[in-house]
């Protein structure tokens, strides 16, 4: 299994309808900074019906490792996250 498809099997365990907002786009930037789609975070994120609306392309366009207060997020918060 690579990296990817190991990343994308954790965002697969990950229910988005029971994260907090900051948790959810961390999700998004973890995935950005490791070279996954922008598809595979909005994929996923329609699983949380009630607050998905479909415009998640502008934020994701605005991550940058900087948006992450100098450290960037990475696959292990979305590692983390499908653990807990």
């Amino acid at each position: 299994m690579t990296d990817r498809e190991a990343l994308l099997d954790a965002l697969g365990s990950i229910d988005p309808a029971g994260l907090a907002y900051q948790e959810f786009v961390e999700i998004g930037m973890a995935l950005k900074h490791e070279g996954l789609p922008f598809e595979a975070w909005d994929s996923w994120a329609a699983r949380d019906a009630a607050r998905y609306k479909g415009t998640l392309r502008r934020k994701w366009d605005g991550f940058s490792d900087a948006n992450a207060a100098g450290a960037p997020v990475t696959g292990g918060t979305l590692v983390q996250a499908a653990r807990d």
